[in-house]
């Protein structure tokens, strides 16, 4: 296993630490929290023993930055602990805690538009309902920080002044809200739903479907190409089976809900995964979705379309193709893996790569199956 990356000056922090500076205050000035620098100092054995962590060091400058900033989690953040440490300070020194009630669009998901059936149809994959008693209800979506641009979308077309949350490598959205909650039960979203999750026939029956679809891959599917697309999606067995039944119109290939342990999938190929690369994204005119994603089917309907030669081995001899879908269609014989072709793409276990000028030149005769 690879040796994890350090960041951070190793020799500036045990320097401190034997100068006798507070974990805190390290933390502080070289921007690494203090469970990394304490599991790194113990490691190290720099310390001899595990120093008991005291907050009354900072408490006075902490309650005074607080009184400055007015967020409890910008301070936290600021002086490298927890919002629940920071909130124990608080309350230690009978400090009101400042609560700042943030605003959003409370009728975001009764309207029937595409950005409500596409972020409806994403937290159905990757967001939760949170319920904390019988009186609060809190959506929360937590995502890879490399997706962020989602929230990012979501909260600009809520109007949603709280913020989004990075913490180790995660982007985090969370609005308490039991209206917000309510109105997505519409959806069929409501808690404890992963394994039981089924998408409603009001919702498969939508001309906004393709939204919603679109928001369901962007969350727990993916898109691949190698030359061929394929599209996939992962979830409950329910939720795939409608699915399945919402594409019976749109694909040719019949499938059936495949298991992996507890979660279900389905995945299309090649003509298949077209359609529904041009369900998903064609009315997608304003990037409402993960761009990397869409990228990735624009650009093999893009080499598909303007039948972009390529080189492939039929056992014998190297074979020009005229278009990816002549090799598609030629390579449901059979396929070899070419010794002077030994890098490239893969399909069905073997290799192809694009055709350069000089192969097209070399292999004058282009092959029609």
């Amino acid at each position: 296993m690879a040796k994890r990356k350090i960041f951070y000056d190793v020799d500036l922090v045990i320097r401190m630490c034997k100068d006798g500076k507070k974990l805190f205050e390290i933390s502080k000035e070289v921007g690494v929290d203090r469970e990394t620098l304490s599991r790194f100092l113990d490691k190290a054995g720099v310390r001899k023993k595990q120093e008991k962590y005291h907050f009354s060091s900072i408490e006075k400058e902490f309650i005074s930055t607080y009184k400055s900033l007015k967020s409890l989690y910008k301070c936290a953040k600021q002086f490298g602990i927890s919002c629940d440490s920071a909130r124990k300070i608080l309350k230690k020194n009978n400090i009101l805690i400042i609560r700042t009630p943030y605003t959003y669009d409370e009728d975001f998901f009764i309207k029937n538009s595409r950005e409500a059936f596409y972020f409806a149809g994403f937290i159905a994959a990757d967001g939760c309902i949170i319920e904390k008693g019988k009186t609060s209800k809190t959506l929360q979506i937590q995502i890879k920080d490399k997706d962020r641009e989602v929230l990012d979308r979501l909260k600009k077309e809520m109007r949603y002044t709280g913020p989004v949350r990075i913490h180790k490598n995660k982007a985090c959205l969370s609005i308490a809200s039991k209206k917000i909650c309510a109105d997505l039960e519409r959806f069929g979203i409501g808690p404890r739903k992963s394994f039981t999750y089924k998408i409603p026939e009001e919702i498969k029956n939508s001309p906004l479907i393709g939204h919603f679809l679109r928001g369901l891959i962007d969350g727990d599917g993916w898109v691949l190409g190698d030359g061929r697309l394929q599209i996939g999606l992962c979830g409950s067995f329910d939720c795939i089976k409608d699915v399945i039944d919402m594409l019976d119109g749109c694909v040719v290939a019949k499938k059936e809900p495949k298991t992996m342990r507890s979660i279900f999938y389905i995945k299309y190929f090649a003509d298949d995964a077209i359609r529904i690369s041009k369900l998903i994204y064609d009315d997608c005119e304003d990037d409402l979705c993960l761009k990397r994603k869409r990228m990735v089917a624009e650009n093999v309907r893009s080499t598909i379309s303007n039948n972009i030669p390529i080189i492939a081995y039929n056992g014998k001899e190297t074979v020009l193709f005229d278009s990816f879908r002549s090799a598609e269609a030629y390579g449901k014989t059979r396929w070899f893996i070419c010794k002077s072709i030994n890098s490239g793409n893969e399909l069905n276990g073997y290799y192809w790569r694009y055709a350069t000028p000089e192969d097209i030149a070399k292999y004058s005769t282009l092959e029609k199956p």
